[in-house]
């Protein structure tokens, strides 16, 4: 039976191996090419912001990296994969952030980065600053592009430069730790998560610091970590549900990879009984029930999955993971047509999405396999 559970968790765990596969050919091979788009309502580029785009642009432009601006239609949500968010709240400030740009991590427990910042107020005393900010950009391209040695090089030294743009410095240690994740080098990641979870008080950095401590053995202290976080979180639950959310589905990822999968379970059980009382948006509660399907699979009780993945078709029908998700289950219980749909329909929501690439190769296989059996 333990045998059996390993093959299946390792499946569960696949995914995220090839998504980063997936993420680093496509930062090499499709012409390398950042995207940068207003996260906001403008669509004119400040002109200090200008300047520092430029400046981080060309050091980048030397690597066959190219960051272009696109300003034709602002984004008044959270961005899509292979961009960078370009926030301008006023006049005097701007901000650049990296949210999900693509998943990196090898890992479906994983955080890729939680809202990467780098501020810049205009001063024209403050050299040192803009070129700070210039460089950690600079690292921040060249981390979204799958450069990650040259990334390293660069955003080390800014950890010993004095700035006043403390939050910048913040995410060099968040943007490190992942780099070297995807390095296995966890210690050493582990270090830079605990500087910037513990030191820095972000919560969010508690995902990544506890999935390494799980790797490094240690696992009482993973789950003390997650459990740690969600007992401080708890206090915000009445007003604002949305970071206990996320611990409780880090925790039943967790627990998911350490074979419980009952609690894995009760858990998003919960979440999705907060998110729902807590009037979440149809999106939220689709996540959720799309991770609760994936875990479920784990147990291969195939009519539970699927129950989970239509509820979150149902309740966001342009939600398109769930879409690919369900096309495993239908692939995996031979329900070929069935799986060729549904990650055709995840291709026409997300073309270039992060299983896009196993979605096509899936729809060949079937294909293959129909033409195979007379269909």
């Amino acid at each position: 039976m333990l045998q059996n559970h390993s093959r299946w968790i390792m499946r569960f765990l696949l995914i995220g191996v090839v998504m980063m596969l997936i993420s680093v050919a496509h930062a090499q091979e499709e012409e390398n090419e950042i995207l940068v788009i207003p996260f906001t309502g403008t669509t004119e580029i400040p002109f200090e912001a200008d300047r520092l785009l430029s400046a981080a642009a060309q050091r980048v432009a030397e690597m066959g990296i190219e960051v272009r601006y696109d300003a034709t239609e602002p984004l008044f949500r959270v961005v899509a994969e292979d961009t960078i968010g370009l926030w301008f709240p006023s006049d005097s400030m701007f901000t650049f952030f990296i949210d999900q740009l693509a998943i990196t991590l090898s890992d479906p427990m994983l955080r890729d980065s939680f809202a990467v910042t780098a501020f810049y107020y205009p001063c024209p005393t403050c050299a040192d600053d803009f070129d700070f900010i210039t460089q950690a950009l600079t690292g921040y391209f060249l981390y979204v592009a799958g450069e990650y040695d040259a990334a390293e090089i660069i955003l080390e030294p800014l950890l010993e430069r004095e700035t006043s743009y403390e939050r910048s410095v913040h995410d060099v240690y968040l943007i490190l730790g992942n780099i070297n994740i995807l390095q296995n080098d966890y210690q050493t990641a582990s270090d830079y998560f605990r500087i910037f979870t513990d030191e820095l008080d972000y919560g969010y950095g508690n995902i990544n610091l506890a999935w390494l401590e799980l790797q490094l053995g240690n696992e009482e202290e993973a789950f003390a970590r997650v459990n740690r976080w969600l007992e401080e979180e708890e206090i915000n639950l009445e007003t604002d549900a949305g970071e206990y959310l996320i611990a409780l589905v880090a925790r039943a990822r967790l627990y998911a990879l350490t074979f419980d999968y009952s609690n894995a379970i009760t858990d998003i059980d919960t979440a999705i009984e907060i998110a729902e009382a807590s009037d979440s948006r149809d999106t939220t509660l689709a996540e959720l029930y799309t991770t609760r399907g994936e875990i479920v699979f784990l147990i291969y009780e195939w009519d539970r999955v699927e129950d989970n993945f239509n509820t979150a078709i149902e309740l966001a029908p342009a939600y398109a993971p769930a879409y690919f998700q369900r096309g495993i289950l239908f692939y995996t219980v031979a329900r070929r047509e069935d799986a060729q749909a549904d990650f055709e329909t995840y291709l026409e929501l997300a073309p270039d999405g992060i299983y896009a690439e196993q979605a096509t190769s899936y729809i060949e296989s079937i294909e293959i396999e129909l033409e195979a059996l007379g269909n």
